[in-house]
C-alpha cells in the first residue's frame, strides 16, 4: 500500500513545478516589458510577482514532505 500511495503523492510534483514555472515566466515577462516601457501593459496582463505562488508552493511541498515521511 505504501508503494501505491507514493505513486499517487508523487503526482503532486506536477502542480508544484507548474506553479514555480508560472512565477518564473511571469516575473521575467514583467521585467522585459517594464524595461521596454510597457509597464502598464504588463500590469494589465497580470504579469509580475504574485502573492499566492510562495504560499501555494510551500503548501504543496509540505504535503509532499509529510507524505514522504510516512513512506518507508
Amino acid at each position: 500500500i505504501n508503494y501505491r500511495a507514493g505513486q499517487i503523492i508523487a503526482l503532486l510534483m506536477v502542480p508544484l513545478i507548474a506553479v514555480v514555472v508560472f512565477e518564473v515566466i511571469s516575473r521575467n515577462s514583467f521585467a522585459i516589458l517594464q524595461d521596454a516601457g510597457f509597464e502598464n501593459l504588463a500590469q494589465s496582463l497580470g504579469l509580475g510577482p504574485t502573492l499566492w505562488v510562495y504560499d501555494t508552493s510551500r503548501m504543496i511541498a509540505g504535503v509532499l514532505f509529510m507524505a514522504a515521511a510516512g513512506y518507508g
